[in-house]
């Protein structure tokens, strides 16, 4: 939301991400604008006159406020803020209700997924070099159990490798048109970030444009 002015609370530079774009031969333009940054939680809410479209209904609001801006005892990240709104949904529901949770990569991170409220899960992009390990296996003898178990190869390793093991295909609908897919998927721990709480992983790739993603549930 951009804003400027000394007399306007809460102004700080941010990053634009509407406004960044790719130049020519692949260099991205970064561009920085003066305002606010806001973290909204919204509910998203089926139409039910046409099945697998709706929309997302802003529900609540908090303010980011740059280091620089506030004292450090008032500084909290942008995860921080919505997990606090999601805490704050999860109170308002009944114990066989539970959350399902999507949000960009600078919500999918160690605070995010640490503080999930019990029974909710969180459905994001994975950075394709992510730590990726085993789940530990069962103690069979004395000393501290293992929280995991040996790493395991990341997204980016399985995407060069161009063996066709365990990959499958789909047909899905991106932004309207219909593409075919290839894509992996397996249950590991994101130790860093998850902890011992497993994660599912799914690694997709274009044939024709190359190329590939990674996003952990």
């Amino acid at each position: 939301c951009a804003k400027s002015g000394r007399q306007v609370f809460g102004v700080s530079i941010h990053h634009d991400a509407a406004l960044s774009h790719y130049r020519l031969r692949g260099r991205r333009y970064e561009a920085l604008r003066a305002g606010h940054l806001w973290v909204t939680l919204a509910v998203f809410v089926h139409f039910p006159w046409q099945q697998g479209r709706g929309s997302a209904i802003p529900l609540l609001y908090r303010l980011y406020r740059s280091p620089k801006r506030c004292a450090a005892p008032l500084y909290r990240k942008r995860s921080e803020l919505a997990v606090e709104m999601v805490r704050l949904v999860a109170s308002w529901l009944t114990p066989k209700q539970s959350l399902t949770l999507s949000g960009d990569g600078a919500y999918c991170c160690k605070t995010t997924f640490q503080g999930l409220p019990e029974g909710s899960s969180f459905v994001g992009p994975l950075p394709l070099d992510a730590a990726l390990y085993e789940r530990a296996a069962p103690c069979s003898g004395r000393g501290r159990p293992r929280q995991k178990g040996y790493r395991i190869a990341s997204p980016r390793k399985r995407l060069e490798n161009r063996s066709s093991r365990g990959w499958k295909s789909a047909i899905v609908e991106i932004y309207g048109k219909t593409v075919l897919v290839r894509y992996l998927t397996f249950v590991c721990l994101w130790y860093p970030s998850a902890g011992s709480r497993p994660v599912r992983i799914v690694v997709t790739r274009d044939p024709k444009r190359g190329g590939g993603r990674a996003y952990v549930c």
